[in-house]
């Protein structure tokens, strides 16, 4: 699993710096910084799906659970995706490069898990009625889920 995250950082790194022209991003390009869209949905437009209070509560003390500890990896992983950046405009800088995309591979699936608590919290919490009103919601508004706000603002 580790080689995969690895080999697609690397493919991704290539495409972006292909693409970008050597922008050094400031933002993470290749990790979520969104919450999973479940808790995203509920919280942001929760009160329109008519959703019930209680649901909404329990959206709300899933972000206070999961942003501690998503946060901080995402902003790490941002300083060391701009450290790949930089070290690719550089000469001999390969095995610099390797051993970052490693630290960035771990982050990524220590950043996943995390977000994957994320989501068995909200499908053990919330109501069924709730749950498949948000899944419904996502099943018809694919585009409205691309209009989180970043998490590390």
């Amino acid at each position: 699993m580790k080689k995969i995250l690895i080999i697609a950082t690397a493919f991704i790194l290539n495409t972006a710096l292909v693409a970008s022209d050597y922008i050094i991003p400031i933002k993470s390009i290749f990790a979520s910084q969104m919450m999973p869209r479940y808790v995203g949905i509920t919280s942001t437009v929760g009160y329109d799906l008519k959703i019930s209070n209680k649901t909404l509560d329990i959206a709300d003390e899933i972000r206070t659970i999961i942003l501690p500890q998503l946060k901080p990896k995402m902003k790490k992983l941002t300083k060391l995706e701009s450290k790949v950046f930089e070290l690719s405009l550089k000469q001999n800088t390969h095995k610099q490069i390797v051993v970052l995309l490693e630290e960035i591979a771990e982050l990524k699936f220590e950043a996943s898990l995390v977000q994957l608590q994320c989501i068995e919290l909200y499908k053990k919490r919330v109501s069924k009625k709730d749950f498949e009103k948000v899944k419904e919601f996502l099943k018809t508004k694919k585009d409205y889920i691309f209009k989180y706000v970043n998490i590390l603002q």
